[in-house]
């Protein structure tokens, strides 16, 4: 467990308007990414995780901070209007060598996520090559 009186985010976890403090604001419109800010999903997961008092969540307690802490998703909580952006926090958790899968240990159901912090930011898992003998 990690001590929250001497955690330090990583290096590569920096907001992008922190080194750009003294830009107009339209200067940091233009680098908004994404409808819901500059943030990308790898960047909202692994903030949620980091801010988790034990450094791990669930996949669901992931989803639940998203919607709880990034206005855009706040009304995107439900059913209908879920699907598409909790299909690619799932991809981003398999997807970045930065995020841990824990197993459960025998009386939990759901495994919990967490991130290494010795990991490269854009690092991704390799991927499997495919057999030349399957053609």
């Amino acid at each position: 467990m990690i001590n929250s009186a001497t955690f330090q985010f990583p290096y590569w976890f920096q907001r992008e308007e922190a080194n750009h403090s003294n830009d107009n604001s339209e200067c940091r419109a233009k680098r908004t990414r994404n409808p819901w800010g500059s943030m990308s999903y790898a960047d909202m997961i692994t903030e949620a995780i980091l801010n988790a008092p034990e450094k791990r969540l669930t996949l669901n307690q992931i989803y639940d901070w998203i919607v709880k802490n990034v206005p855009y998703f706040s009304n995107k909580g439900d059913i209908n209007s879920s699907h598409g952006w909790k299909n690619s926090i799932r991809h981003n958790l398999s997807l970045h060598e930065r995020f841990v899968r824990l197993n459960p240990d025998g009386g939990e159901k759901s495994s919990f996520w967490t991130v290494n912090l010795n990991a490269e930011k854009y690092s991704r898992r390799k991927q499997a090559k495919r057999s030349e003998e399957s053609n």
